[in-house]
């Protein structure tokens, strides 16, 4: 022991350089060789292990829900209309709104959702239309454009019908004193009317008597794409002329025509073209 310290201590008075053991390191495992994708398709696409985080996109066989379908399509939207030139229309935001395909107010425009798949000259025909500066003329020429497009159509089955029950149970209320009188002049009329102009072909369908509408005169509530209902305003059939609420109940049996027939409902060009052969002006609105 005490050689070995003398040694040390000589070594410090004339700098001889100590000799540092060698440290010990471990040599660390092989890594485990990756997992091989199958041959028919390239690694890491569609491929999870167990205890990894699911991938971020939904699968595709799970229902697109109605907020991604808007937000979708009013990106895209936005977009289209970009690269069309038109940069100053606001803020879009989308709906699926049948009966108020496109509006504008305070800077925002809503439009259907469904017009994310038009062609261009759709989209050309919407601008055209909000913009102020537009003549008459070519205003009511792109209003003709966009209201024939059949942006419901395009309306995912699933969410068509959620839109379609939301509306159903809107329209539906309790019935009121009177109202009973109400419903049987209707259904009266209603026969009269399907034998007269729809050969009888029409079916029967539920009449409502409401007193929720303040400007529509009337409405036809669909499920899937299929007539469940026929509303009337309660103020309309009280307070106007026979004359004026059949003229409405003609108005609302076209498009229960429509969607017995597979046609689209809506208020586009070949609904005008039947209203006008039955004599009647393609609105069920009071005037603004």
């Amino acid at each position: 022991m005490l050689p070995q310290l003398l040694l040390d201590l000589f070594d410090d008075l004339v700098g001889t350089p100590r000799r540092t053991p060698p440290l010990r390191t471990e040599t660390p495992p092989p890594a485990a060789p990756a997992p091989r994708a199958p041959a028919d398709r390239p690694a890491g696409v569609g491929q999870t292990r167990h205890g990894d985080a699911p991938a971020a996109r939904a699968p595709a066989d799970r229902p697109l829900t109605r907020p991604t379908w808007l937000a979708e399509s009013r990106v895209t939207l936005a977009a289209r209309f970009a690269a069309l030139g038109f940069t100053a229309l606001g803020e879009i935001r989308t709906h699926a709104n049948q009966r108020t395909m496109v509006s504008a107010a305070r800077g925002v425009v809503r439009l259907h959702a469904g017009y994310a798949a038009a062609p261009d000259r759709v989209l050309i025909a919407i601008a055209r239309f909000l913009e102020r500066r537009t003549p008459r003329s070519l205003r009511l020429e792109a209003r003709r454009v966009l209201l024939e497009y059949p942006a419901q159509q395009h309306v995912p089955a699933h969410l068509h019908v959620a839109e379609d029950v939301r509306r159903r149970r809107r329209v539906l209320e309790p019935a009121r004193a009177g109202d009973v009188r109400l419903l049987q002049l209707l259904r009266e009329r209603h026969a009269v009317l399907n034998a007269r102009h729809f050969e009888g072909h029409l079916s029967e369908i539920p009449l409502v008597v409401s007193g929720r509408m303040r400007r529509k005169l009337g409405h036809v509530a669909l499920e899937g794409g299929k007539a469940i209902e026929l509303a009337m305003s309660r103020r309309h059939l009280l307070k106007d002329t026979e004359d004026a609420w059949m003229e409405t109940l003609l108005h609302e049996m076209v498009h229960q025509w429509q969607a017995e027939t597979g046609r689209p409902v809506d208020h586009g060009a070949e609904f005008r073209r039947k209203a006008v052969a039955l004599g009647i002006t393609p609105r069920a609105v009071r005037p603004a």
